[in-house]
């Protein structure tokens, strides 16, 4: 829930700022007394800066709701299976996180290399990119990597989609891999972390979703690979 309350305040520092702003904006002009009507020109000049400064808070304010119903839903036990596309699935969660990532610097690269869908728990899939999303943010951190990436890759073969996350942290190193779903094994400290997250993933991707997850070293840091099947009845 910390994490979570932390997430929201990254996506809401920037729009409530823009708002400040744009208000700002207009009690500067109100004070100065620079809203002068007296000639038609400048009354459709006026009338042009409100409309537009208006409709930019409703922009924000948008956002805003928007990114509650977002976590709203993230929350939501919701046990009915959707057709949805990987890219979909990437968009909620980066919906989530992706302004968290931002401030501190990560850049994200997506590749997309299919549209097919998949018929699957989409909230708690969710659930599993924002975790390894999350890891990834956390060890970019801790090892203050210089020029910190994330690449998440989408692909199909003729049973699986195939979603891949990976950082250039560096890696895991090779006596933990073989642990790293084992439920309460965490590499972090124990206020950092519980040890659950990649278990539950682990869980939530074959027990659940009827696929398969997997960790190991690419060519920049840890490579995360989930596989899914367009229907996971078949």
């Amino acid at each position: 829930m910390g994490e979570m309350i932390s997430m929201i305040a990254h996506q809401w520092r920037q729009p409530l700022s823009s708002i400040s702003t744009v208000a700002a904006s207009i009690k500067l002009k109100l004070s100065l007394n620079r809203f002068d009507t007296t000639t038609k020109e400048q009354e459709e000049a006026n009338k042009l800066f409100l409309q537009e400064s208006m409709n930019k808070i409703e922009s924000y304010v948008r956002f805003l709701t928007h990114t509650i119903d977002d976590f709203r839903n993230f929350f939501k036990p919701n046990k009915q299976k959707e057709s949805v596309t990987l890219s979909q699935l990437v968009n909620r969660t980066l919906g989530i996180i992706g302004k968290a990532l931002e401030v501190n610097g990560i850049t994200l690269h997506v590749q997309t290399n299919t549209t097919h869908e998949v018929l699957t728990y989409a909230n708690e899939m969710t659930q599993v990119i924002l975790n390894i999303l999350k890891n990834a943010e956390d060890i970019i951190k801790e090892r203050d990597v210089k020029n910190p990436q994330i690449y998440i890759t989408l692909n199909s073969d003729k049973t699986w989609q195939i979603i891949t996350i990976e950082d250039n942290a560096g890696g895991i190193k090779e006596e933990i891999l073989p642990h790293i779903f084992a439920p309460y094994f965490s590499t972090k400290t124990e206020k950092n972390g519980t040890g659950l997250g990649l278990y539950m993933s682990k869980t939530i991707v074959e027990e659940h979703c009827g696929g398969q997850i997997m960790a190991s070293n690419g060519a920049h840091g840890a490579l995360f690979t989930i596989k899914l099947k367009e229907d996971a009845t078949s």
